[in-house]
């Protein structure tokens, strides 16, 4: 927490140890300076670390997370990722560090196979640690496992929703940036993956679960959500709920009336209300560059429903 004092005493240091050891304080430095913001100090440590010890796996782990953090140099970031995990023991502090990071860096470059083999092994050696539990349901739902995909989100928030157990509390340390954040992660994540539970049931015509999922999103803070007010919406939509789709419209539109998606389904609900002047209205406040043709469809059937057949002609 207070990297300037870590700095100092550490390059007291360097006049103090040689060979190995030296190199070990470099490397403690360059975290150091990366924590203070020095990261071009950092990479310069890291680097001088590796270069004075380059069979030692931790440096080549501690450079591999700062490259992997300033996405500057992902082939070598993989490399030294792929150096320490191979070489440093299982049980080593930083060995699920480094497996989660390869796995984010395998995500970013596009081999999602390999990077979801990581999130399972760990996931399998760390079943609490919540973060990388969410990155594997993310590469599921990426490859259209949304079956595999609900399970590990479900067992997320059963592991959020029970976090006094003989094990300890679930581990969301990757979530947590600072001391006394605790409790926001923990509300955050399970705000992400009802979000993200929901779209899946949407998409597997699980409405009435949808639905669930987006009530609790919008408890609280949440109801300043304005996309999720726009999505249970589509969920009550889908589900022939026309009226309370209606208002989670609006309820989006409250918050961003330049939402025109929200603005383009209020207007389809509205015409099966059978209220084709309120249809009209939210259709023409779409700009014309931002309408779809489903948009001009639904604008002339609605300007026709209330007799303006000419307006209606010139939509199409």
């Amino acid at each position: 927490g207070r990297p300037q004092r870590a700095i100092v005493e550490l390059e007291q240091l360097l006049d103090v140890f040689e060979g190995r050891g030296r190199a070990t304080v470099k490397a403690l430095l360059g975290r150091a300076q990366w924590l203070k913001g020095d990261k071009l100090e950092a990479k310069e440590r890291f680097n001088e670390a590796v270069a004075d010890d380059p069979m030692h796996f931790e440096h080549h782990g501690a450079r591999g997370e700062f490259r992997y953090a300033m996405a500057e140099d992902d082939k070598s970031a993989l490399i030294d990722l792929d150096f320490a995990i191979r070489e440093g023991p299982r049980d080593h502090p930083h060995a699920s560090t480094w497996l989660e990071t390869r796995a984010l860096l395998l995500r970013r470059m596009g081999n999602d196979a390999e990077a979801s083999r990581d999130a399972s092994l760990l996931v399998k050696q760390e079943p609490d640690r919540l973060s990388a539990r969410m990155l594997l349901a993310m590469l599921l739902e990426r490859a259209g496992d949304t079956v595999e995909a609900l399970n590990q989100y479900d067992t997320v928030i059963e592991k959020l929703d029970a976090p006094e157990r003989e094990q300890g509390r679930p581990d969301i340390s990757a979530l947590v940036q600072h001391a006394g954040e605790d409790a926001r992660a923990r509300k955050l994540l399970r705000t992400e993956v009802h979000l993200k539970r929901a779209v899946l049931h949407t998409r597997a015509s699980r409405y009435d679960k949808a639905i669930g999922d987006y009530n609790e999103v919008l408890k609280g803070e949440g109801a300043n959500n304005a996309n999720a007010w726009l999505w249970r919406g589509v969920a009550y939509h889908s589900h022939g709920y026309h009226k309370s789709a209606h208002l989670d419209y609006s309820r989006c539109l409250d918050l961003e009336a330049h939402n025109y998606a929200a603005r383009c389904n209020r207007a389809v609900v509205s015409t099966s209300l059978g209220n084709f002047a309120a249809a009209v209205q939210d259709l023409e406040m779409i700009p014309k560059e931002e309408r779809e043709v489903a948009a001009w469809l639904a604008l002339a059937t609605n300007l026709r429903a209330i007799h303006r057949p000419a307006q209606a002609e010139a939509a199409l």
